[in-house]
């Protein structure tokens, strides 16, 4: 095996694998990422096919993995958004360097590798005309509306507008804030 050659496997009494210890990072993780990181998980194991140890990741796997990502097909029947494969392979690189952290490795194949490079997406807005039109078309879901105008108008994600309280909006001389964590 690799294990000499990259020095891995230095805690001889770690006995599991990769998929397991990549499953209890996936169990501790937040909600607000858990999802991600599910699916993340999931990749990786369909990848693999077989249990893996740390041992048998090394450079070339890495590589492996990243194409695989890029290539990799969703139910929908198109390929992973370059942002998707980004955040799939960081999560598998965070899982790499808490096992260094945790004394699992010794090294990181990972540092081997070329850097990978994402492209930033390109961000579309709409104009303050076309707001105005949304806000008089005939809709069934009102509130859905009034919250992506309201998202629209402040910068806020949806996800951030959903959590949003009463009580992180704050009048201050007549003009409102949100107090946002």
């Amino acid at each position: 095996m690799h294990s000499n050659r990259y020095g891995f496997q230095t805690n001889p009494d770690y006995k599991d694998s990769n998929f397991y210890f990549f499953s209890n990072r996936v169990e501790k993780k937040g909600m607000s990422i858990y999802s991600s990181y599910k699916q993340a998980h999931k990749s990786f194991k369909d990848f693999a096919e077989v249990d893996i140890t740390f041992a048998e990741i090394t450079e070339g796997f890495c590589e492996k993995f990243l194409q695989y990502l890029k290539t990799k097909i969703t139910p929908k029947g198109t390929v992973l958004s370059k942002s998707t494969f980004n955040h799939y392979f960081h999560f598998f690189s965070a899982t790499i360097f808490q096992a260094m952290k945790e004394k699992i490795i010794t090294e990181n194949p990972l540092l081997l590798m070329e850097r990978l490079k994402v492209e930033e997406p390109e961000i579309v807005f709409l104009t303050l005309d076309e707001l105005k039109q949304l806000v008089k078309i005939e809709i069934k879901y009102t509130e859905l509306r009034r919250a992506f105008i309201f998202s629209c108008l402040t910068g806020l994600r949806w996800s951030d507008v959903y959590k949003l309280k009463w009580s992180e909006i704050q009048e201050n001389q007549g003009k409102f804030s949100i107090i946002y964590r």
